[in-house]
């Protein structure tokens, strides 16, 4: 069997304990736990290994060791190499298991922040 076979299967087994897909990655935090979860399936059908940002939200479910073998086999496999994947890697590698230090939550940019700001503002007027 595969890596990616194994991955899948670990992940399928995983999922089946959750009512709906999506609250795996909801409960470890994830902003977007739908663009997650698409991702994820969407990797499944190309029968590929999903990138390290999306396999950090595995963290504390799947086995550590595990984990890092699959985040090589992606770094080692694949054509387009981002270095936000290759970041999440190095601090999964590094971070400390005592720690609490979480890599997958970061503040939002500035940018964003006054967007949504921005978008709420402008539904309170509309009365939305």
């Amino acid at each position: 069997m595969s890596l990616v076979e194994e991955f899948f299967k670990q992940h399928d087994e995983l999922v089946s304990k959750y009512e709906k897909y999506t609250e795996v990655f909801k409960n470890q935090g994830a902003e977007r736990p739908a663009e997650v979860a698409k991702y994820i399936s969407l990797s499944r059908r190309k029968n590929a290994m999903p990138s390290p940002i999306y396999l950090i939200y595995f963290d504390g479910l799947l086995n550590d060791e595990f984990l890092l073998e699959c985040m090589d086999y992606y770094l080692e496999n694949t054509k387009r190499k981002s270095r936000k994947a290759k970041e999440a890697r190095e601090q999964f590698a590094e971070r400390d298991d005592n720690s609490n230090e979480s890599i997958i939550l970061k503040k939002p940019s500035k940018r964003r922040v006054a967007i949504k700001e921005y978008y709420r503002e402008r539904a309170l007027k509309l009365g939305l």
